[in-house]
């Protein structure tokens, strides 16, 4: 059985001065472990979760645990095709978390 759509969008703040003076991937961030710990929280195997604001929150957690050079996570969660009455384009929440 397939699950609901979900998008999912991430944003990662960093410091990146290093990577861009110098054109350097190791100094950046591996946006393909990002990737992964998105897919990780939001894939079929996850934990089901009842609201967008908890996937959004479970995604933002995991990038923080995973990457300690990340400042902050922004993580956007939009459902098209919610079952809401009326017309609207997509319905869902933003979490920011920052690292303490």
């Amino acid at each position: 059985m397939l699950g609901q759509r979900f998008d999912v969008d991430v944003t990662v703040l960093l410091d990146v001065g290093k990577a861009a003076a110098g054109d350097d991937v190791t100094a950046s961030i591996d946006y393909a472990s990002i990737h992964a710990l998105t897919a990780a929280v939001v894939g079929a195997a996850a934990p089901r979760r009842a609201t967008v604001e908890a996937l959004a929150g479970g995604v933002a957690d995991a990038v923080l645990a995973a990457h300690r050079g990340a400042r902050a996570a922004w993580v956007r969660v939009t459902k098209p095709g919610a079952p809401i009455p009326g017309v609207f384009g997509v319905a869902g929440c933003e979490v920011r978390r920052w690292r303490a």
